[in-house]
C-alpha cells in the first residue's frame, strides 16, 4: 500500500494516467517501489537503520498512502470495467501463469542457497544492517555494485528476515507478468498479452530468478516500465501535434525508469543509450521536428535518469574515487582495488589490494 500511494503521488505530479486500471496500478508501483529505495538510502547514509526508525517512517508514509488508495478506488469504482467470458484459451493460459506462480512461490519461501545472494545481494544488507547504515566494505568488491534493490531486501531484513527479501524479488517477477499483459493488450489486444506474459513468466531463468534475491527480474521490471513509458509518449505526441513540455510527462517517467534501472545493475546502462537514442531519432525521423527540439527532450529524459541514478555514483566516489567502481579501475584509480591484465586468471577474493583480511572477513 505504502509502495501504491507514493507511487500514485508521483503520477499525479507527472500529470500522466494509464489508460486502464492495471497499466495505472502497474506505474504507481514502479514508482512507488523506486522511492521506497531511495528513501532506504537516505536512511542508509544517515545511520538511520534501526527497526524502530523504519516502521516509524513506513507508518507516516502509510497514512499518507491510504488516501491515496482511497482516491484511487472511489475513481475506479465508478468506471465500467469491460466483461470478457473466460474461453479456452484464456483460462489455459492463466491457469498456466497461476501455476507457475505457486511453483515460484514455493521457491521463494525456502532460505537461501543462491551463491550471488549470499556473498553479495544479501550479505551487504545484512552488513548494513549489523552497522545501522550503509558502509564502505571494502573486503566485498561487489559491494560498489549499484543497489536499488539491495535497499529493498535491506528493508526486509530489518522488517522480518531472509525470506521476506527473497519475497520482494518474486514479486518484481508477478509485477514483470503484469506489466507484459497490460503493455500488449493496449497496443495488441487481450491474447498477444496474455500470450507473451506466459511465454515470460515460463522461461526457466525467470522462473529461477524468482525464487531467489537478485537483481535481475527488477531490472526487467524497471526496463520495461520505460519502454511502455516511451511508447506512451510517442504515441501521445503523434495525436498531439504541437507537443508541450507539460505533456512530457511520460517522457519524464521514462527517464525515472531508465534512472531506477541503472540503480538496480550497471547493465541498465546499455537501455539507458538506447532509450536515449531512440528519443532523439523518433522526433527527427518520425514527426520531422528540428534537431534543437529533439536535443532539449533527450537532454530533459537524460538528466532525469542520470539524477535518480547519481547517488550510487556519488557514493563510490565518495568511498573509492571511481563513480563506476569496481569498474573502469584500470582507468580511474580504485580505493583497495585494482582489475588489470595481470588479474585475469586469479580469484576474484585477491582483488582487494589488503587481502590479508579475507583471513578474518571471508565472503
Amino acid at each position: 500500500m505504502v509502495a501504491f500511494g507514493l507511487g500514485r503521488k508521483i503520477l499525479k505530479l507527472l500529470k500522466i494516467e494509464g489508460e486502464s486500471i492495471l497499466e495505472s496500478a502497474i506505474f504507481a508501483l514502479g514508482l512507488g517501489f523506486g522511492s521506497l529505495s531511495l528513501i532506504m538510502f537516505g536512511l542508509g547514509i544517515l545511520n538511520l537503520y534501526y527497526t524502530w526508525v523504519v516502521y516509524s517512517v513506513l507508518g507516516i508514509l502509510s497514512i499518507f498512502s491510504f488516501f491515496e488508495v482511497r482516491k484511487f478506488r472511489l475513481q475506479t469504482s465508478q468506471l465500467s470495467l469491460p466483461k470478457r467470458k473466460p474461453t479456452m484459451f484464456t483460462s489455459f493460459f492463466w491457469g498456466m501463469l497461476g501455476l507457475a506462480a505457486i511453483i515460484n512461490l514455493a521457491g521463494a519461501l525456502v532460505p537461501e542457497s543462491f551463491y550471488d545472494s549470499l556473498v553479495f545481494h544479501l550479505s551487504v544488507p545484512a552488513l548494513y544492517k549489523i552497522n545501522h547504515g550503509i558502509k564502505y566494505i571494502e573486503t566485498i568488491f561487489t559491494s560498489g555494485f549499484p543497489q536499488n534493490m539491495q535497499m529493498l531486501y535491506t528493508l526486509g531484513l530489518l522488517l522480518g528476515t531472509d525470506i521476506l527479501a527473497k519475497l520482494t524479488h518474486w514479486v518484481m517477477g508477478i509485477f514483470v507478468v503484469l506489466l507484459v499483459y497490460a503493455l500488449g493488450r493496449k497496443y495488441f489486444n487481450h491474447r498477444a498479452g496474455l500470450v507473451a506474459a506466459a511465454i515470460f513468466y515460463t522461461i526457466p531463468m525467470v522462473a529461477m530468478q524468482s525464487r531467489v534475491t537478485g537483481v535481475d527480474l527488477a531490472l526487467t521490471f524497471f526496463e520495461l516500465l520505460a519502454v511502455f513509458a516511451l511508447v506512451n509518449w510517442f504515441v501521445r505526441n503523434g495525436r498531439d501535434k504541437k507537443p508541450e513540455l507539460v505533456k512530457n510527462g511520460w517522457l519524464i517517467a521514462a527517464g525515472i525508469f531508465s534512472g531506477l534501472a541503472m540503480g538496480v545493475k550497471y547493465t541498465g546502462i546499455y537501455s539507458f543509450v538506447v532509450f536515449a537514442v531512440a528519443v532523439f531519432l523518433v522526433g527527427i525521423i518520425v514527426y520531422k521536428e528540428k534537431i534543437r527540439s529533439c536535443f532539449k527532450r533527450t537532454f530533459l529524459f537524460c538528466v532525469v535518469a542520470i539524477a535518480l541514478f547519481s547517488p550510487w555514483l556519488i557514493k563510490n566516489t565518495i568511498y573509492t574515487n571511481n563513480p563506476f567502481h569496481p569498474f573502469l579501475s584500470s582507468v580511474i584509480k580504485s580505493k583497495d582495488f585494482y582489475l588489470g591484465p595481470e588479474y585475469t586468471s586469479i580469484d576474484n577474493r585477491t582483488f582487494t589490494r589488503k587481502s590479508k583480511k579475507w583471513a578474518v572477513y571471508p565472503t
